[in-house]
């Protein structure tokens, strides 16, 4: 199910992430283009939130989405 990205968790919401570190993978699941957990494409809907930080600007939230076979409930935070 979770294939993963390389050097991040299977779910993107696990953490915040460095915004001058985000690969294009993650970008595409912070843009809600694919799932948040598995990076699937398909059946997509919404699941919450996912969050770039840096010291100097704070958190910016990203509003993602899980395909259906994803719960869309994590609670990692």
């Amino acid at each position: 199910m979770a294939q993963g990205i390389p050097g991040t968790s299977a779910d993107i919401r696990a953490k915040a992430l460095d915004p001058l570190k985000v690969t294009p993978a993650q970008t595409a699941r912070l843009r809600g283009q694919e799932c948040a957990r598995c990076g699937s494409r398909n059946g997509l809907r919404d699941a919450g939130y996912a969050y770039t930080a840096c010291k100097r600007s704070g958190r910016l939230g990203w509003a993602v989405k899980v395909c259906g076979s994803c719960p869309s409930n994590w609670r990692g935070r």
